[in-house]
Order: structure tokens, then sequence, then C-alpha cells
């Protein structure tokens, strides 16, 4: 796929800051503060992990990094990349060989949110990209029969947004129910767009809110201390979330379970299962820290534009 001349400004061009209501800029830490709940932390633990996340966060491939350690992954295309958008494009042995290392790390959930036609060529496209997974995976693990008996099948769920922008509130709740019931029966989630860094986003932020009750503003900043781990962060756009105010803004009232999202109050359905993520959470990273960010969520609060 050629990179446009629009592509190229894009990519090359200094990324905006964005604004996040005063609203949403704080962590939710009571029991009370949603039907849900959030996780009781092991604060001692949390800071602990975040000394060490680059130990940990770095993923199974060089644009990856875990979100949710041990469960959740988010990152680029799974698969082969053509030419363009960043990427000087991988060979069949390249593409191969990413994919496996996904699968080696546990991934029996693929949830993508590319367009159809984001990708068009039949060597790199999303149904190449399946039917390799569901063989490897096979050669891996047996026959799906008897992988389903278990519950350990591979699975792929798909919630299409546009690059840069956003899908349906609608459509997002469903996914983000989807990726809570995925989690709950201990499945291994690789969330990925073309990137992983904007629509990718969208979603590991809206988990983190969820999971764990985070406010939008320090869902973000978690996001992108995480995906600093990343050996490779140059495809697909600017390196860090979000790619534009509405994505952030789709964030914002997830974690305020605005419209459509007001359906997911309660919806968390971890129970037990959320001492799993205890030790993964990581607290806001230290201020003083350089992560070498091209791009940050200002935490100033202003008027509301009228």
């Amino acid at each position: 796929m050629a990179e446009t001349a629009d592509e190229a400004t894009r990519l090359d061009s200094e990324p905006e800051e964005y604004e996040v209501s005063r609203s949403s800029c704080s962590r939710k830490t009571t029991q009370g503060s949603r039907e849900s709940g959030p996780v009781e932390l092991d604060e001692g633990a949390a800071r602990r992990d975040l000394e060490t996340f680059a130990e940990w966060a770095e993923g199974p491939h060089d644009k990856s990094n875990w979100l949710i350690r041990g469960k959740v992954i988010v990152g680029g295309w799974p698969y082969r990349l053509p030419k363009g958008r960043g990427s000087p494009g991988e060979s069949l042995e390249e593409g191969e060989a990413k994919l496996r290392n996904i699968l080696e790390a546990g991934v029996n959930t693929f949830a993508s949110y590319t367009e159809k036609s984001e990708i068009r060529s039949q060597p790199f496209c999303y149904s190449t990209f399946k039917a390799n997974a569901a063989m490897a995976y096979a050669e891996m693990h047996g026959p799906r029969r008897a992988a389903k008996r278990g519950g350990r099948e591979i699975r792929f769920l798909m919630c299409p947004m546009p690059d840069g922008g956003v899908g349906p509130d609608e459509s997002l709740a469903r996914h983000l129910s989807e990726l809570l019931a995925e989690i709950s029966e201990r499945r291994v989630l690789y969330i990925h767009c073309y990137g992983g860094h904007g629509r990718s986003g969208i979603v590991g932020c809206a988990l983190l809110c969820l999971v764990y009750g985070y406010g939008a503003a320090e869902a973000v900043q978690i996001f992108n201390t995480l995906h600093s781990a990343r050996i490779e962060c140059g495809v697909g756009g600017p390196g860090q979330f979000p790619h534009s105010q509405e994505q952030l803004e789709q964030v914002v009232r997830v974690a305020d379970l605005q419209g459509s999202f007001e359906k997911l109050r309660g919806a968390d359905k971890t129970g037990a299962d959320k001492t799993v993520f205890d030790t993964c959470l990581v607290p806001s990273p230290p201020r003083t820290k350089n992560l070498g960010f091209k791009r940050r969520v200002t935490e100033e609060i202003v008027a509301p534009q009228s």
C-alpha cells in the first residue's frame, strides 16, 4: 500500500495536545464510586510493578506491549505489514514469526479495530491473517474441536473504527462487554489496529477504566507509559495515544459511564479473578521521568467552549 502525501504529512508532523475535563482526571479508588467497583489495590505492589515495568511490559514482538500483565497485549497488525504508513514492509517469514511469537505468549483471542478494506492486498489482509493464525494455533494446541471442549479455542473479535477516529459508542460498549467476558474466562487477549496506538488506545484505556476504576487522564498516562516499552513505535501514525480529540473524548465517556457506556455499570464480571490483576496495575508514572513521548495529554483544566 503506497503512502500518500497526506499520510506522510500526518505521520511526520508534531501531534497536537489534547485536553481532559476535570470530571475524568481523578482516579476512582473508593468502592462506592461505581457499582461495579474497582479492584482493591496493594499500592506497594503496584509501585514496585511500575518501577520494573520495563522488565515485563515489552511485548512478544517489536511493535507490541503488555497492557495487563499476563492478560492483555496491545500492539500493531499481528501479521505481515505492507509497505507504507511508516513501515518498510515485511516478508512472509517476518509476518509468520511475529504471529507465532504472539501465540507463544499465550494469546488465544484477537480483537481487531481495522476497517474491512484497510489492508486490501491478499498477502497482508485480515482473511489471510485469520487463516494463518488458526492454522498456527492448531499446530500448537491441536484441532479446534478439542481445544473448544476446554474453552481454549482461538477466537477473533472485531470492532472496526476509522483510522484516527472512533466508531459508534454503542458498538464499542458491546465490544468492551465481550472483552470483559474474555478476561473473566482467563483468556489472553491481543488487541490491535494497524499501528496499535490510536484505536487500540481507545480500547486499552477503556479497559483500564472499567477493570480498575481509573479516570480517563490517568488511564491514558498509564497506557502511554506501558506503550513506551515497545522497541518500535513508528508504524501507523504517532506512537502515542490519543490520535485525535474525539478518541480521547470517547475514553472520557467510558470512564464516566456516559450514554451507551452506562450499561457497562456492573458489567465487569471478573469477580474473584480481579485478584489476577492486582500485581499488574501500575499507577501514574513519575512526572520527573522522561519517557521520550512525542505527545502528551495535558491535565490543565480549561473552561468548555461555548
